[in-house]
């Protein structure tokens, strides 16, 4: 009677470990966003057009509550980096601050998503403020990455230790799961 049930118990173990397996290479990990592609090239011209931060300018009051709702527009970033305006783009699918020192500026744009890997194609992996990101260097450099539904992508030419900083205010991306968290997120 014990070898049967040890017999079974092999079977058994043997009938999951393809599941597993598969399990662990097929689906998505977590919860999917809509896939997006952020005017990069029309984020770049904005960095260096002043005025557009004059067109459909938000109030305090209105991003202090997207900031409760979400959408970080924080009064400071990396420390001495004010917020100078915001505003929304594409009607009020992006929204759009300016942060300066009074002399560097920084660009964030938020929108809601994920980022398509079609769109950062031309981008560099790279770690900033202990988190992968994507990076295109140039005039403006462009950093994007998602965290929590959102993709963030900066427009700046602040050295990396000053849009380290800056970044680090921001949310940060969820940590690759390691291979347990994996298969048990994939089985779910």
């Amino acid at each position: 009677w014990w070898w049967s049930l040890r017999g079974g118990g092999f079977v058994l173990l043997g009938a999951s470990l393809p599941v597993v397996a598969v399990a662990y290479v097929v689906g998505p990990a977590g919860p999917t966003a809509e896939k997006v592609e952020p005017p990069f090239d029309r984020f770049a011209a904005d960095f260096t057009d002043a005025n557009h931060r004059r067109a459909g300018s938000l109030t305090t009051a209105a991003m202090a509550e997207l900031d409760d709702y979400g959408w970080p527009c924080h009064a400071r970033l990396g420390g001495d980096l004010e917020r100078v305006a915001g505003n929304y783009r594409n009607g009020q699918e992006i929204v759009a601050l300016v942060y300066s020192d009074g002399i560097e500026v920084l660009n964030l744009y938020e929108q809601s998503g994920a980022i398509d890997p079609r769109a950062v194609e031309e981008f560099e992996r790279r770690v900033l403020a202990d988190r992968r990101v994507w990076v295109r260097d140039g005039h403006p450099r462009l950093v994007t990455w998602d965290a929590d539904g959102v993709v963030y992508t900066v427009a700046t030419d602040l050295d990396d230790d000053r849009l380290s900083e800056a970044i680090a205010d921001l949310p940060k991306p969820p940590a690759e799961p390691d291979p347990a968290e994996r298969v048990g997120d994939r089985l779910s």
